[in-house]
């Protein structure tokens, strides 16, 4: 897995923002299609948008900041690596070795605006007390997926048909912003209503962390 490598060191820039799933392709960290576009329409004025994935790995590129989109394995596989990534995730060791991409990540800008996705909040929440000392964090969690409760205040959008996050967070933390109708588990990013609540959710630049 890709997470075994060892961190990048990352350019600065006071803001930055993010995206944080579980890994599709576990031997790979750029974005998906659907992911890449979502991110590049987003209005972020002030930001420096980083196009991968948690941990942020790419160095078959000469822009990590800027990489190409890939092309995503089968449902069943980006199913089954993403439910073995957070089952992982449950592990110390494993992740010791997800908390080093982290603090290089965090350690490289002052402000981080954190978009996770499904069990991208699982991994914020493996990793989060390491952030380093200068960097200020804020999460927005889409169709979030976690066995407990968000270590840090965030932002929750939770579509009426994502019977996934819907289940989860009632028993782990039922408070949600933001309900979205007729949105499944997979459809967050074709939504024109949860594309508003995060851009409106950037403009904020509220940081409570």
């Amino acid at each position: 897995m890709i997470v075994f490598q060892e961190p990048v060191v990352h350019s600065w820039a006071n803001q930055k923002l993010v995206m944080v799933s579980g890994l599709s392709n576990p031997n790979c960290c750029r974005l998906s299609f659907e992911q890449y576009a979502f991110m590049d329409e987003l209005k972020s004025v002030g930001y420096t948008k980083i196009f991968l994935n948690f941990p942020y790995v790419d160095r078959d590129s000469s822009n990590p900041i800027r990489s190409a989109p890939q092309e995503m394995p089968s449902l069943l596989q980006a199913s089954w690596a993403n439910s073995s990534q957070f089952l992982r995730t449950q592990f110390s060791g494993f992740r010791q070795e997800l908390q080093k991409h982290w603090r290089a990540v965090t350690a490289s800008c002052e402000q981080l605006s954190l978009i996770s996705l499904s069990s991208g909040l699982e991994l914020i929440n493996a990793c989060v007390h390491s952030t380093a000392d200068t960097c200020r964090l804020r999460v927005l969690a889409i169709g979030p997926v976690s066995l407990r409760q968000p270590a840090i205040p965030c932002v929750k959008i939770v579509g009426s048909r994502d019977w996934i996050a819907n289940c989860l967070m009632r028993a782990v933390d039922p408070r949600v912003d933001h309900r979205v109708k007729g949105v499944g588990h997979l459809d967050y990013l074709r939504s024109g209503e949860v594309k508003r609540i995060v851009e409106d959710w950037i403009c904020s630049n509220t940081f409570e962390y």
